[in-house]
C-alpha cells in the first residue's frame, strides 16, 4: 500500500483552490482526532497513489477531476486512467474537494458535509426543538466517532 495506513490519524489530501476547501478543513480540525493536512499543490501525490485511490474507492480518476479548471481538457473525451493521472498530476488544482485516509478507511469528499458521513455521525436522530429551547448538543446515535 502506498498511502499510509495509520488508524490513528486522518491524512487528508485536499485542493486548498477548492471551493469547499476551507469548510471541509474546519469540519476535520474541529474534531478530537490527530489530523495531517496535505495540500497537494504543494506536495503532489504520486502517480502510484492516483491509481491506488481510484482503485481502493472503485472509481475512475476521472470522477476526482473538475475539467472546468483544465485548459485544452474536455470531460467528454476519454481518456484512459494513465491519462488521467497524467492530467491530476500535473493540475493538481483540478481535484474537486479532498481525499480522506484513515487506516483502511478511504473517502472523496466534495463538500464539507460528507465529512460528517466519514465520521459514522448522523443528525437524523436530533429531534427539532421549538424556538428559544436549547439545542440537543449530546450525541443521540450510536457508533458516532466524530469527538
Amino acid at each position: 500500500m502506498i498511502t499510509s495506513s495509520n488508524s490513528n490519524q486522518i491524512t487528508a489530501y485536499y485542493n486548498p483552490d477548492h471551493l469547499g476547501a476551507n469548510k471541509i478543513k474546519a469540519y476535520l480540525t474541529s474534531t478530537n482526532k490527530k489530523i495531517l493536512l496535505i495540500d497537494i499543490i504543494q506536495s503532489k501525490p504520486s502517480k502510484s497513489q492516483w491509481a491506488e485511490w481510484s482503485h481502493r474507492l472503485s472509481t475512475s480518476v476521472k470522477d476526482f477531476i473538475d475539467f472546468g479548471r483544465i485548459k485544452d481538457k474536455n470531460a467528454d473525451t476519454h481518456y484512459s486512467e494513465h491519462d488521467l493521472i497524467d492530467i491530476i498530476q500535473k493540475v493538481p488544482q483540478s481535484l474537486k474537494g479532498c481525499i480522506l485516509v484513515n487506516g483502511v478507511k478511504i473517502a472523496h469528499i466534495q463538500n464539507a458535509q460528507e465529512v460528517l458521513t466519514f465520521f459514522n455521525v448522523d443528525s437524523r436522530g436530533l429531534k427539532k426543538k421549538p424556538l428559544g429551547e436549547p439545542p440537543t448538543t449530546s450525541s443521540q446515535t450510536v457508533n458516532e466517532s466524530f469527538t
